[in-house]
């Protein structure tokens, strides 16, 4: 994404969600970090002015949020050599996805691991990519 270097040593923690914890809606109920993201910007934006301006005044910081996801249905023997057949979906959350996540109080599983973005297996699905801005 424009302004914002990725590099190969990018962490990203690893979530696997379970067949049941699908079923339950775990996976479904995490897409809210996208609403509650738009949410905190636009109190950023009623308490600060132009978002970009106030983050050139160093008031507020834009972040990335960027959360990937690779499922059992794709290739499914790739899938079960990393991640077993424990997990029906896994998904990778950047350092600021699981921030706010925890930030806003949203429900997930437990992290299984953490891997770079030159480890990310391939292909990969893309659940949630976008911007936010937080306070400085």
């Amino acid at each position: 994404m424009p302004g914002f270097p990725q590099k190969g040593n990018d962490v990203f923690h690893v979530i696997g969600f379970t067949k049941q914890e699908i079923a339950n809606g775990v996976q479904l109920r995490s897409l809210q970090l996208n609403s509650e993201a738009m949410k905190l910007s636009s109190v950023m934006h009623q308490r600060f002015g132009p978002l970009a301006h106030a983050a050139a005044q160093g008031i507020v910081v834009e972040k990335l949020i960027e959360v990937y996801s690779l499922d059992a249905f794709g290739d499914s023997e790739v899938f079960e050599k990393l991640y077993g057949n424990k997990y029906m979906v896994v998904e990778f959350f950047n350092d600021t996805a699981l921030t706010l996540s925890n930030q806003f109080k949203i429900e997930l599983p437990p992290v299984i691991g953490k891997i770079t973005r030159a480890e990310l297996p391939q292909p990969l699905g893309i659940s949630m990519r976008g911007r936010c801005y937080v306070a400085a």
